[in-house]
């Protein structure tokens, strides 16, 4: 049951500081600070899978579709600046 604690504040982080800071900072033209903050949300998705290891989390499908969308992003925005 640890896991899904885990996973709740790690995708709680996600949602309340990393994308808000990613959006802000885009915004503001703070590529820099953007990408770190979408890398950091594609972190998040990886430490929630980590805490079943070795076996996959019930949310695996889920954890690789927020990695993948965070790394794309991330990589987007090292494109713009």
């Amino acid at each position: 049951m640890e896991s899904y604690g885990t996973c709740i504040e790690e995708y709680k982080g996600t949602v309340t500081r990393h994308l808000p800071a990613a959006i802000t900072s885009l915004d503001s033209n703070n590529f820099g600070i953007s990408k770190q903050e979408a890398a950091a949300a594609a972190a998040s998705a990886d430490a929630c899978e980590q805490q079943f290891v070795p076996d996959k989390s019930p949310m695996v499908d889920e954890n690789k579709v927020v990695q993948g969308l965070s790394l794309v992003a991330s990589d987007i925005v090292e494109l713009l600046g």
